[in-house]
């Protein structure tokens, strides 16, 4: 396995280099929330592949393919932004997945509240209200996250959001590694084998760490895209990675 460990390494180091031309700038979040979330996505790129590396390294496959997955649904995520015609509305589209996460949340505590009606359930309804006041607090303070409705903004699927073209190449893959991230018993027959190791989780996955080293490096494009006019003085030095990282992954 250290041919992809070394691979992965160097991943994680072009992501790194890539973040370090932005020196300490900051960009406003709300103004530049596609440009806040690009950077994001660089910094947990270099993260998420540096992790990758270290768990093939240590023989913790299964827990390598979690984070795999969380990669291509990064590149769904940073696609659908990207594509939006206007700095406008690549900004609403980054409002829409962070008004996503926070929409989930609110249905959970809908559902707490609706069971904390009797004294029995009086620690479940403190939990509860706990967390209303919190989400109340940031309704009240980035209502560029709401809808008409003052209800959170939401955003469409993972599989919407990669479009024809990587569904087309990604998301069988995706699909694939779901297996993983939620625990499936389909796992038994590669987890509790005796010949389980290197050579049997090889064979089973190489094809998937081949094709998201690929992953990484759009990612990277795409966040060249989007950052493309910020501190425009190093621009060349992240073309030059974007172009190294293609040459690494191909």
């Amino acid at each position: 396995m250290n041919d992809w460990v070394k691979k992965y390494t160097e991943i994680a180091d072009k992501f790194n280099d890539f973040g370090k031309t932005f020196g300490k700038t900051g960009f406003k979040r709300v103004e530049q929330a596609a440009e806040t979330f690009a950077l994001m996505c660089i910094k947990l790129c270099r993260e998420d592949a540096s992790s990758i590396a270290l768990l093939l390294k240590k023989g913790l496959y299964c827990e390598a393919m979690v984070i795999l997955r969380n990669s291509l649904e990064l590149l769904f995520k940073i696609h659908w932004v990207h594509n939006g015609d206007t700095h406008e509305e690549r900004n609403e589209r980054t409002y829409r997945l962070e008004g996503k996460t926070l929409s989930d949340f609110q249905k959970e505590v809908n559902y707490m509240l609706k069971k904390a009606t009797d004294e029995s359930s009086k620690e479940l309804k403190e939990i509860a209200e706990k967390h209303q006041k919190e989400i109340d607090r940031i309704k009240d303070e980035s209502r560029y996250l709401l809808n008409e409705r003052h209800n959170f903004k939401s955003s469409p699927s993972n599989i919407d959001m990669a479009g024809d073209l990587v569904r087309q190449k990604f998301y069988h893959n995706y699909r694939y590694l779901c297996m993983y991230t939620h625990s499936s018993p389909l796992l038994s027959d590669m987890l509790l084998s005796e010949d389980y190791g290197e050579k049997m989780f090889r064979e089973s996955v190489e094809q998937v760490l081949d094709q998201c080293a690929v992953v990484y490096w759009l990612i990277m494009g795409l966040c060249l895209n989007i950052l493309f006019d910020q501190v425009t003085e190093t621009f060349d030095v992240r073309e030059r990675l974007c172009n190294e990282m293609k040459e690494l992954v191909k």
